[in-house]
């Protein structure tokens, strides 16, 4: 497969989605499922290695911490593989769990497919798709993990908000494709916290609508400031 710089992926924080969509042509090989929202995906057993194609709904990642309490990985949405890291590598100390936020449709494969030199050889677009989708997963983390280092409540949000803009050709006017309850989950913000810090934002003119299908940011100058300056006086 050849790589053009107009074929690059577009990668947001906190949500994946659509990279791997090539297969979708061997769904046949695995096993469909429905299932309803708010059931947990798990991964026990003889088959804790199994790896899934998400055709269709969102799903959270949540894994455990250091600390015992669960947190947002990513949100998934449809188009994408998940549990591939435990079926490439055969184990995992804190495995990702995953919880249906909408009905979703799985295909479910088994890992001794990964390790099948001949379909690895008759597929080589799906191996460089897992991969492609494994490096945005790994991007959308980092993306996070540079909005979370050494900042404020206030400072996490407003890097958060530059950094979707970036993601959408750096306009002031977009839809994030991410509820303020998520963004607060993936930053470790409680949520009457990102309340008190999109208020702030609203009421000095720095932002004005913010809901998951309508973002605009009308002083942008203010908000780059604003993610370089502690201000904990919320």
């Amino acid at each position: 497969m050849a790589y053009f710089r107009s074929n690059a992926v577009h990668v947001s924080p906190g949500i994946v989605g659509g990279t791997c969509k090539e297969w979708s042509q061997v769904c046949h090989m695995g096993e469909k499922h429905v299932f309803p929202s708010g059931h947990l995906l798990t991964f026990e057993g003889d088959h804790f290695d199994d790896f899934l194609y998400l055709q269709s709904g969102k799903v959270t990642g949540i894994y455990l911490g250091a600390d015992g309490l669960s947190n947002v990985a990513l949100f998934y949405e449809s188009g994408v593989l998940l549990n591939e890291k435990v079926a490439i590598l055969g184990s995992c100390n804190n495995p990702t769990r995953y919880v249906c936020e909408t009905d979703c449709i799985v295909y479910v494969f088994r890992a001794s497919l990964l390790h099948s030199s001949e379909f690895i050889q008759k597929h080589p677009n799906l191996i460089y798709s897992m991969l492609v989708g494994q490096a945005s997963k790994n991007l959308s983390q980092e993306l996070i993990r540079s909005s979370l280092y050494r900042r404020t409540a206030l400072q996490k949000l407003c890097c958060f908000l530059l950094t979707l803009s970036q993601r959408n050709n750096n306009q002031n006017e977009f839809a994030p494709g991410i509820s303020q309850i998520d963004i607060a989950k993936l930053l470790g913000m409680h949520k009457s916290s990102m309340a008190r810090c999109v208020n702030f934002l609203k009421v000095n003119g720095i932002i004005s609508k913010f809901s998951k299908n309508s973002l605009h940011i009308i002083n942008k100058s203010m908000l780059e400031k604003y993610s370089l300056t502690p201000f904990d006086n919320l």
